[in-house]
Order: C-alpha cells, then structure tokens, then sequence
C-alpha cells in the first residue's frame, strides 16, 4: 500500500459522499459550513465504505485504551501490508478551534 493507492482511496469515498449530497437534499441544506451536509458521520461512512473495499479492516469512533475519553473517527488497518489509517473527520478541537493545529497534530501522532 503507498500513497497514490491510499489517495485514490480516499478519493473513492470523496466521490461517494459528494454523490450522497447530490441526491439528499436536505443533507446539504441542513449545514452552511463550508462543506455543506458532509457531516461528520457522513465522511466516516463513506472513507470507512471506501477503506473496506479496498481490504482494509475498519473501526468507527476507536478508543484510546489508556484513555477512554480518547476517541479517534476512524481507525483501519490492511492485513496485507500492516499500513494503518487514522482519521480524524471532525474540525480540529486545538484548544481555540483550528487555530491550535499544532495541539491536534501532537495529539494524534
């Protein structure tokens, strides 16, 4: 697995989200973010659908087992190669919102 695959994996569940807001309606309606109705849950489900496609083994909302108060999106793993995928899919929390990208970085490292 290398990152043009992981890319195009992830590309894959962009596509399919978009095409879900394109056809629900009042998904895109109901949020005037800049990402309209690609809620949270919406991108886990649609990067998770992509990620087990492609023969990864996938787990919505992990926990950090030495702090259950830890929790990360999305967390896959491809048998295959041992690469892993974390992903965070909310805003960042930084402490201050995105202005602390540093804090999440750190965070989720």
């Amino acid at each position: 697995m290398n990152l043009v695959d992981l890319e195009r994996i992830i590309r894959q569940g962009a596509a399919s989200l978009a095409e879900s807001i394109h056809v629900y309606g009042p998904s895109s309606a109901s949020n005037s973010g800049p990402f309209g109705g690609a809620h949270e849950a919406n991108m886990t489900l649609h990067l998770g659908r992509s990620l087990l496609n492609a023969g990864f083994l996938a787990h919505a909302e992990a926990r950090d087992l030495g702090r259950r108060d830890r929790r990360t999106e999305l967390l896959a793993v491809h048998p295959p190669t041992g690469a892993l995928v974390i992903a965070e899919l909310a805003g960042l929390d930084g402490h201050g919102g995105t202005g602390d990208a540093l804090y999440d970085r750190a965070r989720l490292a």
